[in-house]
């Protein structure tokens, strides 16, 4: 959820390689290759690719916490959102 609502605020919430990453909950392979690109010198949304990246760790505490890290640079001047937002995720129990 912080990866996605960080695309979001960068105004990548649409963008079909995070929209298909996000649904299917590992980076794809078009969206991989753009996360690689992104951490290059004058890469493109390195913060939200990072994000996406952290967000697909087979380990879920290192996944929420790396994830919500990178995510609250991704935000920018919503960061304080997002980790609210964050903090409300991670202590509701999942819907049934």
């Amino acid at each position: 959820m912080a990866a996605a609502e960080a695309a979001r605020y960068a105004g990548l919430g649409e963008d079909p390689d995070v929209v298909a990453s996000v649904a299917a909950r590992t980076l794809t392979p078009a969206a991989h290759l753009r996360a690689c690109r992104s951490q290059l010198d004058d890469g493109e949304h390195q913060w939200v690719w990072l994000a996406l990246q952290r967000a697909t760790n087979p380990d879920p505490v290192a996944a929420v916490t790396d994830t919500v890290d990178a995510a609250r640079y991704a935000a920018g001047p919503h960061a304080a959102n997002l980790v609210a937002d964050a903090q409300v995720w991670i202590v509701r129990p999942a819907p049934q």
